[in-house]
């Protein structure tokens, strides 16, 4: 029973493979696709002296106050991005804490987590407002998120989409 069970797990695992090596040519095929087809605004600097909530302090000479600080604040444009058809390479994942290096699926089907980290249809695309799902296995099918636990604080967490880089931090 237990040769069954790991035999299981090794087809299972050669599987997974097969379906990321897949997954990783389409999603460079994307990425390319959206290179050539996306143009980014930049992201426009707002002087914070314009802030109409300053409020100006008068003091007098000697006086031990620090000075009222100027700066500049970045807005990013965002870029709305659409999640692929189900099934269809979505991202790449990478935790290096946990050794962390998937292609994301759109799906979180039996069959799609059987390729590796599915995003939950439904929820928002990595980057975008809202909550962005990603679920995958802890023990078959590669076991990509297996060393989750290992995760510390200040850990980074990369998604790449088709349109940007995304970077969150446990």
């Amino acid at each position: 029973a237990v040769i069954v069970v790991v035999a299981a797990l090794l087809i299972a695992g050669a599987a997974t493979d097969r379906a990321q090596d897949r997954l990783i040519a389409e999603f460079e095929a994307n990425q390319a696709s959206a290179a050539t087809s996306t143009t980014t605004t930049p992201a426009t600097t707002t002087p914070v002296e314009d802030d109409p909530t300053i409020i100006t302090v008068t003091t007098t000479p000697g006086e031990d106050v620090a000075g009222p600080t100027f700066g500049t604040t970045t807005v990013p444009d965002l870029i709305p991005e659409e999640p692929p058809d189900q099934g269809e390479a979505l991202g790449r994942i990478l935790i290096p804490a946990a050794g962390v290096d998937w292609v994301i699926i759109e799906g979180v089907t039996l069959g799609d987590l059987a390729q590796g980290p599915g995003h939950m249809p439904g929820t928002a695309m990595p980057g975008q407002p809202g909550n962005s799902v990603i679920s995958g296995h802890r023990t078959t099918h590669g076991a990509p998120f297996h060393d989750l636990h290992l995760l510390e604080p200040g850990d980074q967490i990369t998604v790449e989409t088709t349109i940007d880089t995304h970077t969150y931090e446990v």
